[in-house]
């Protein structure tokens, strides 16, 4: 039997017992626990990844099933359930060695006929009702690197003709710190990898005086030179505003326990949480969890 102590800080003790608190052993067990179910149904790296983002609370995700490529049937299934609730689907594809860059993706499709059609023999000059390649499933399941297919349930408008109401958001913990890294006008979580330039991003870093407790110290917010202008700033401004009041007095709080919840992860390599939210006349329309990213994937921290 598995014996968890609690540790009792002095009123001094900084954070470095921080992934010792009690809460970060029961997530680090709910992975586990997830990790060996999903290593004992698939073979992918990306696909096991994919299901370790059930830690997360369903009502705060984007909502992704994961199928093996030759699951038609389940494929499709999955893709009409996502119509049928309101959603537009993406497809996201799981290698057994992932090709950098060049692995294909769908998104943007948002009728019934579009999924006929992207079941259907590929017709010479025949019109995409899609974002994405290649462009028919029988492309996608005739690569034999293709082991595994994550059904997306994006929310409706995500793909880069809406780009200019949507933003990317990355949290991770770094140090004693909780730190969000945000990009507006875009729908693309790439587009915050290496290079991006600072001037294109808002940074917010919140240091912790006591992780065991969850004393938060105050919120230094960073505007990139992109957000100041007379067009940008009040907009930027009422945005973040919103955002912080999401992450650091929503989600660092019960049932999410952010915080926690990324320590965890952490552990398996996994510490960054990837955002997508969408903005509608500077109020949000919804802020929701979108995926995982490695320690080694996540581009280097922009001072």
């Amino acid at each position: 039997m598995a014996i968890i102590y609690d540790i009792i800080p002095s009123p001094k003790m900084s954070d470095k017992l921080g992934p010792c608190h009690r809460l970060v052993f029961r997530y680090h067990t709910d992975l586990l626990e997830i990790w060996g179910r999903a290593s004992e149904r698939w073979l992918t790296e990306k696909a096991k990844i994919n299901e370790l983002i059930k830690i997360i609370p369903r009502q705060y995700l984007i909502e992704r099933l994961v199928f093996k490529k030759e699951d038609k049937k389940g494929i499709k299934k999955a893709m009409e359930q996502a119509i049928k609730q309101g959603y537009w689907v993406g497809l996201r594809s799981c290698y057994l060695y992932q090709p950098l860059g060049k692995a294909p993706w769908v998104m943007a499709l948002k009728s019934r006929r579009a999924i006929r059609l992207f079941f259907s023999k590929r017709k010479k000059g025949q019109k995409k009702l899609w974002l994405g390649t290649p462009a028919h499933y029988d492309e996608w399941i005739a690569d034999p690197g293709l082991k595994e297919v994550v059904v997306m349930f994006n929310p409706k408008k995500l793909c880069p003709e809406f780009a200019k109401d949507h933003f990317v958001v990355r949290i991770e913990t770094f140090e004693d710190n909780l730190r969000v890294e945000m990009k507006l006008y875009t729908d693309q979580l790439r587009a915050m990898e290496n290079g991006t330039q600072r001037k294109s991003l808002i940074i917010l870093n919140m240091p912790l005086e006591d992780t065991l407790r969850f004393e938060k110290g105050p919120i230094a917010i960073s505007f990139g030179k992109n957000y100041l202008t007379a067009s940008t700033k009040k907009k930027a401004e009422k945005i973040t505003r919103q955002v912080i009041k999401i992450i650091f007095d929503k989600w660092c709080n019960a049932p999410l326990n952010l915080y926690y919840r990324l320590q965890a992860l952490r552990i398996f390599g996994l510490g960054t949480l990837e955002v997508q939210g969408k903005q509608k006349k500077g109020q949000l329309e919804y802020f929701l969890v979108y995926g995982l990213r490695g320690t080694r994937e996540v581009s280097r921290i922009i001072p």
